[in-house]
């Protein structure tokens, strides 16, 4: 299409029309030729230049009056020594494009009001007439083009719309690309930073547990130890007897067989002395109980690590959560100060649907952050019971607190109150998911300095939990 066609329906728009086009002067007699017996009316070009004056009378430049008064504002006055003068200004565009001024002699100047009233109500009506006179001057070009073009013009107008219109649908499926695009990478990389936040948690699980079973091992190998030291000496000891049944076995009568066995016997005896055999009995079963004291410990741990991981992550199943919480505090229990009181106030509550690691990663998220509030020295508050048809946790404790500025952010993604590298952030919001997803509510309360508390609320399906695996509901952050 030729550049020209474009430039003609663009110029129709940003054409700017003159004041003598949009207000002529056989519009302006009609209007202005005397408003009243006292009262004379002129309209001025912005640089006061006269555009009309009643009755043809004083066409003057106005040019120096305006720049004697600047500042003069919209309908105000200015006085000479026999006059005054009133100004409205005739907007069109948001641009000055013309003053109207009605001039009165000073002994006419008995009401004002009356003036201001009268001008305004002119100025109102010539800015209507511009305003439709420029409709029409709009409407009578692109009508005339319209007319004057040729069916080539418009064909070729057409193709280039078709044209626009496929670069435009092909523009906007390539956003929608690029939209799925980054919305594919920022799950990505949420699901990554979730990931981090777990490997992170079993790291924590990891160093804790390792500490964990580090003391009843300790003691098992001192036991051990101790136990090989006692097992040498009785070997010692079970040798010796041996060689005194040896002896005892030999031809009766026979002087040295009688002082060997005389003499085996007093090594015994001092064996027995020295080792403090009734005390070794002793002591050995009292290293074997505290040492199957320490395995069973032992095991319990990593049957409580197994439990709280639980392999079959993809899979449904009932599950009390009072059970969720005890194996959780014992995931934490390198977190816990020995001055931090945990109360449990566990009610009759039943089983719930739902992935078993999951809700304990949500348990172990929000546990967490209460040792870490409470620090060093505190309460924590395990409570649970059913209402309704729902199973209610409610975990509080004396910590720190959060400030209400925070609470209704907390559980949105990467929001953290940590130190730089001390959190991803997705913690509480990973939480807040989990329990979404089972149809339930996370919600929660605080106060700074007197610290927080978080609920759960889920529904009891009462169903199968392989009917409900996938199944979620629509909920609210209460907070």
């Amino acid at each position: 299409m030729n550049p020209t066609d474009e430039r003609i329906d663009i110029d129709e728009f940003d054409r700017e029309y003159s004041l003598a086009e949009l207000f002529p002067l056989s519009r302006a007699r009609e209007l202005l030729t005397e408003i009243d017996g006292r009262t004379q009316a002129i309209i001025l070009h912005p640089d006061g230049r006269v555009h009309y004056g009643a009755n043809d009378t004083e066409m003057e430049d106005y040019a120096s009056f305006l720049q004697q008064h600047p500042s003069w504002p919209d309908a105000a006055w200015v006085d000479d020594r026999h006059r005054r003068h009133l100004r409205f200004d005739l907007i069109h565009q948001m641009e000055i494009i013309g003053i109207l001024i009605l001039i009165v002699p000073k002994e006419n100047m008995d009401s004002m009001d009356r003036l201001l009233h009268l001008g305004r109500f002119t100025a109102g009506f010539v800015n209507r007439m511009i305003d439709l006179n420029h409709r029409n001057h709009m409407t009578a070009g692109l009508h005339g083009q319209v007319v004057s073009e040729s069916y080539t013009q418009l064909r070729k107008k057409a193709d280039q719309l078709a044209r626009s219109e496929e670069r435009y649908r092909r523009l906007a499926e390539s956003l929608e690309v690029e939209v799925e695009k980054k919305t594919r990478e920022v799950r990505e990389t949420q699901m990554a930073l979730l990931q981090q936040e777990k490997m992170a948690a079993i790291g924590q699980l990891a160093a804790g547990m390792a500490h964990e079973i580090n003391n009843p091992m300790g003691f098992i190998i001192s036991n051990l130890n101790t136990l090989r030291e006692s097992t040498d000496e009785l070997s010692r000891l079970i040798v010796h007897y041996r060689n005194l049944t040896d002896l005892l076995e030999k031809p009766a009568g026979e002087a040295r067989a009688v002082s060997q066995i005389r003499e085996q016997m007093a090594s015994i005896d001092r064996l027995i002395h020295e080792m403090d055999l009734d005390f070794v009995i002793k002591d050995t079963q009292s290293l074997i109980e505290e040492s199957l004291d320490g395995a069973k410990r032992v095991k319990i741990i990593v049957e409580n690590l197994r439990d709280f991981t639980h392999p079959s992550v993809d899979t449904i199943e009932n599950v009390n959560l009072n059970d969720c919480l005890d194996i959780t505090l014992a995931m934490l229990s390198s977190h816990r100060s020995p001055d931090v009181t945990v109360l449990r106030h566990y009610g009759d509550i039943p089983e719930i649907a739902c992935h078993l690691r999951e809700i304990n990663q949500v348990l172990f998220n929000i546990l967490k952050n209460a040792f870490q509030a409470v620090g060093n020295q505190g309460e924590i508050v395990l409570d649970s019971k059913k209402e309704a048809d729902r199973v209610m946790i409610r975990i509080s404790d004396t910590g720190v607190g959060i400030p209400a500025s925070d609470l209704g952010t907390i559980f949105d993604p990467f929001f953290t109150t940590r130190e730089v590298g001390e959190g991803t952030g997705l913690g509480l919001f990973h939480a807040y998911n989990t329990i979404k997803a089972l149809g339930g509510t996370l919600t929660a309360e605080s106060q700074v300095g007197h610290g927080s508390a978080f609920t759960i609320r889920i529904p009891l399906t009462g169903s199968d939990p392989a009917e409900d695996d996938g199944k979620t509901s629509e909920t609210t952050k209460d907070i």
